[in-house]
Parts: C-alpha cells; sequence; structure tokens
C-alpha cells in the first residue's frame, strides 16, 4: 500500500487538464512508481511488468482512481465514466452527504483461516476491497459491510 504512480490523463473528460501527469496511490501497482495512462478513449492503461517492454496492458479497473489535491475518476470495467476536480468535491459533499454517509478512514488487511486474501481501505466516501491474489478490485459507496460481503463470495465463488 502507498506506492506513487505517474497517470497520464489523455481522456476529453478532463477538461484543461488533458495531458497532463498526476500522481495516485488508489491503483496498488505491483511495482513502485508504474507508469499509467487513460486513453483518449478512456481506458486505463500500464506498464505492468518490471522490465518495460514498450507495451501495456489493460486495466480492467472498477472503482475510483484518487488524485490527491487535483480530483477523482471513476471507472467501470476500465473504461473513465466520470471526473470530478477536486475543488467540486468538497462543494458536492458538503450538499449530499450526511453524517451517517460519512465513513471513517481505515486500511486494514482481510484474514481468512489466519491467511492475509485482501485489503481493505475505508475512506470518506467508498470503501473498496483488492483481492492480493488475482488482484480483482471490488468498491461501493455504500460502506464496507457490501464491500466485504462481495469480497468473501469472490473467494468463495472464484
Amino acid at each position: 500500500m502507498g506506492l506513487i504512480d505517474d497517470v497520464l490523463c489523455n481522456n476529453d473528460l478532463f477538461g484543461d487538464h488533458k495531458g497532463e501527469t498526476h500522481c495516485t496511490q488508489s491503483l496498488h501497482s505491483v511495482f513502485p512508481g508504474s507508469a499509467y495512462e487513460i486513453t483518449l478513449a478512456g481506458r486505463l492503461a500500464g506498464m505492468m511488468t518490471p522490465v518495460f517492454t514498450g507495451q501495456r496492458s489493460d486495466v480492467a479497473l472498477h472503482g475510483w482512481i484518487e488524485f490527491r489535491g487535483f480530483g477523482r475518476a471513476k471507472f467501470n470495467d476500465g473504461t473513465m465514466v466520470a471526473f470530478v476536480l477536486a475543488s467540486e468535491q468538497s462543494d458536492l459533499e458538503e450538499t449530499t452527504s450526511t453524517p451517517s454517509a460519512r465513513l471513517p478512514d481505515l486500511d486494514a488487511p482481510i484474514y481468512m483461516q489466519s491467511e492475509a486474501l485482501g485489503t481493505l481501505k475505508v475512506n470518506r466516501r467508498t470503501a473498496e476491497a483488492i483481492c492480493l491474489r488475482c488482484r480483482h478490485f471490488i468498491t461501493d459507496d455504500q460502506g464496507a459491510p457490501n464491500v466485504l460481503e462481495r469480497f468473501w463470495a469472490h473467494q468463495v465463488f472464484e
């Protein structure tokens, strides 16, 4: 956790910020300092090998990428569907969040029979889990119980 990756933001949803590179810790990359691109078509692609081969692989992300101080991008099955600037997020949260909807911050391993199978991250807006075996990513803005339920189903049925 906590690795910083660079993301080249080339999609039109970035508006005036299209073409800029921003840092994130949301991708849970295998290699520190990995480079990614959000393509013009909205696909997330990245270098996923320890030695750069010149080829990129598609990342089928389902959830949010947080760019600290810049904003956040939402993905459905690897395609970006929304982008919200950080300045707009705080305005949106103040008008739409209720105290019960805000989640405490948490970053913890998920264990099953004394083996760490995944990680759980909870912040003010979302809860997310990632499987350490296959890198399956689950996110939900309704809280940790929904994410954990889907994570256990993934462990049992995948």
